[in-house]
């Protein structure tokens, strides 16, 4: 027995009882359903018009007489095969080979049908556009993604010319490679150039054609085209970007550096390279920790990690230049991207002559100090000497006149002689205010003491003074400095601190002097607009400058403020 593959048979009434007698074969009044896999006998008359298009088994048409135009006919129709029966004994055996052609036929048709359906899927989901043109670029194909893209219809762009939709500045460039490609098969170019969008704009597209005239199934000049028309406008502005950073990064008068995250230098401009009197090619690839002195090395490692996390943004410093010499700077930082990777911009200044100013600066004002002092140290002893001496010679005749005076006029007299201590007294004060003689007389810690004596006594506040710096050597101009500052932080604590008690602590070590005055008042604001007070900081500050001195200011909780002076030995 000859096992035939499932088909629909269309049989002609005049072969159909004979065919009926094929073993698995059977007569059906109506198509088959898809699912059934038996292979059916069917009349003719049951579907007088053509083979059904939804068939799922192939279709064979069994003919009686070798008539071509029926034959053509059918196969019009939406067979698979024409079957003529030309009544051979054994029908299956010769129908059996007909049947496998069928089938093979129909398993082909399938798989072009997929193969069409992904490929016509694919077309019409790309983002690119698919074009097919003949070699006068006549437009034979246009795939759906050009609606979205440029705007156009695709069907209504089949049948005109693809030159229409060039940019006239383009055009002949684009025309060139047409002419050059069209008759080099697989000729592939890519090209950019202005497509005219539905909206009456210009928009620059990328295309890749490859030359497929000739091939079966093809027959066509293939065309993909992308839009880069926001690509190409990012693009520009990046390139203005970056010429208007060329410009300011070349022309700034500001040594500029970029640096990796690692402390490497990435670029330098003009000024940077002067700034280390060196070329750019000696300065690029160097780190950071190489361009200081070797003293700041530690502390500039230390705080690198403050500058990319952003927590340190300004500051000074010193620079080394490539022949050795230290050049004070200033530094701004700023956090760009370059090549990709996060990086530093730092602006750096030389502030040489700035540094030189200030220096020569804080040089006249504790000369001018000094000759100030000495003025006091001067009127202080005339006023002592001369003032205090001619009181003391006026109050001796003034006792004297008394003794042989009569009564009422000694009664004046001594009053003359209690105004007389009165005004000594004053002129004494005087005297100690301009230059106070136990400074000089006994040192540093008995004129703190006397000096907080006296605040106690003018302001009613305790003011205790702890620990000595008796011993510590120091020259008559540090010991008036550190007197005056601790005399103007005992004055600003009366004007502005509110407190209740004040405390003074002295100590020293081989190496550094330090004062302590503290008090329980309402704090200091540090953070507060240039006032008399911060000038005052300012000028207490400037004092202790010559010799490296310091003066810090800390909140003390939950009231009061801590004044910390120190002066190195």
């Amino acid at each position: 027995m000859i096992v035939l593959a499932p088909v629909h048979v269309l049989v002609d009434p005049a072969s159909r009882e004979r065919f009926s007698a094929v073993p698995g074969y059977r007569p059906c009044e109506r198509v088959p359903p898809a699912s059934d896999l038996e292979p059916f006998v069917c009349d003719p008359r049951v579907m007088p018009g053509s083979v059904p298009a939804d068939r799922s088994y192939p279709w064979i048409v069994l003919v009686r007489g070798n008539d071509a135009a029926q034959t053509l006919d059918w196969l019009e129709r939406g067979a698979d095969e024409v079957f003529v029966d030309k009544d051979e004994p054994d029908i299956a055996r010769h129908l059996a080979p007909v049947i496998r052609s069928a089938a093979v036929r129909r398993a082909a048709q399938r798989r072009t049908r997929a193969s069409e359906r992904s490929y016509r899927a694919m077309v019409e989901s790309a983002l690119d556009v698919l074009t097919l043109i003949d070699d006068l670029g006549t437009i034979l194909y246009e795939s759906p993604s050009i609606l979205p893209m440029l705007g156009h219809d695709p069907a209504a762009l089949v049948g005109r010319n693809a030159l229409e939709f060039v940019h006239p500045g383009d055009r002949a460039r684009i025309l060139k490679l047409l002419g050059e490609g069209r008759s080099i098969a697989r000729f592939e170019a890519t090209a950019e150039y202005r497509f005219l969008h539905a909206d009456g704009t210009w928009r620059s597209v990328e295309s890749r054609a490859v030359n497929r005239l000739g091939e079966p199934g093809i027959d066509a000049i293939v065309v993909v085209t992308r839009d880069v028309h926001d690509r190409r406008a990012t693009e520009q502005r990046l390139r203005d970007s970056e010429i208007r950073f060329r410009t300011l990064f070349e022309q700034s008068p500001e040594a500029v550096f970029v640096e990796s995250h690692d402390g490497r230098v990435l670029d330098a401009n003009p000024q940077a390279c002067r700034l280390h009197d060196a070329d750019r090619e000696w300065l690029v690839g160097r780190s950071v920790l190489e361009l200081v002195p070797e003293r700041f090395v530690g502390t500039v490692a230390g705080e690198f990690p403050r500058v990319v996390d952003g927590t340190l943004a300004r500051g000074e410093g010193w620079s080394l230049t490539r022949t050795g010499k230290e050049v004070p700077v200033e530094f701004s930082v700023g956090h760009i991207e370059w090549s990709g990777e996060p990086a530093l911009l730092l602006h750096v200044r030389d502030i040489s002559r700035r540094r030189a100013t200030e220096s020569l600066l804080r040089l006249l004002g504790s000369h001018q100090q000094g000759r100030i002092e000495a003025e006091r140290a001067r009127m202080a002893r005339e006023v002592h000497d001369v003032l205090g001496q001619s009181l003391t010679a006026l109050k001796f005749d003034a006792a004297r006149i008394a003794q042989s005076a009569e009564r009422a006029v000694a009664s004046d007299l001594e009053v003359l002689s209690s105004e007389l201590d009165r005004t000594l007294s004053i002129v004494r004060r005087i005297a100690a205010d301009l230059r106070p003689g136990i400074l000089d007389d006994l040192g540093l810690t008995a004129a703190v003491e006397w000096l907080a004596r006296r605040f106690g006594e003018r302001t009613g506040l305790p003011c205790v003074v702890a620990g000595t710096v008796e011993g510590v050597p120091l020259d008559p101009d540090r010991s008036i400095a550190l007197f005056r500052v601790v005399q103007e932080l005992l004055t600003n604590v009366a004007r502005h601190a509110d407190a209740k008690t004040v405390a003074i602590v002295l100590s020293s070590d081989a190496d550094t002097l330090r004062i302590r005055v503290e008090d329980d008042g309402r704090g200091f604001d540090h953070g507060a607009p240039a006032s008399n007070a911060h000038l005052g900081l300012l000028g207490m500050r400037e004092r202790l400058g010559p010799w490296g001195g310091t003066l810090a200011y800390e909140r003390v909780e939950p009231s009061g403020t801590r004044a910390l002076i120190t002066l190195p030995l």
